[in-house]
């Protein structure tokens, strides 16, 4: 009988202590969930100021004339010399 009981009350510390255990990787997967979700808010925002700056005409370094960074008829027009 004692040995039963030892046993139960070992089977209950390890349940209690998987709980704790539990809960502290449900915590800290929360935290990562929260971090990586301002991460992901703080990249886009990046993205968008980059896109934006690339639609600000700039003065060309040959000529006085102004070009786009991001032109989709250039893309069409010009193609890689080997």
């Amino acid at each position: 009988m004692a040995e039963v009981t030892a046993a139960a009350r070992a089977a209950r510390g390890d349940a209690a202590r998987l709980r704790t255990e539990t809960m502290e990787l449900k915590l800290a997967v929360r935290g990562n969930l929260v971090r990586s979700r301002e991460r992901l808010g703080e990249a886009e925002q990046q993205r968008d100021r980059a896109r934006a700056r690339r639609a600000i005409p700039c003065a060309s370094p040959w000529s006085g004339l102004h070009w786009l960074l991001e032109d989709e008829s250039l893309e069409r027009i010009l193609f890689p010399v080997d």
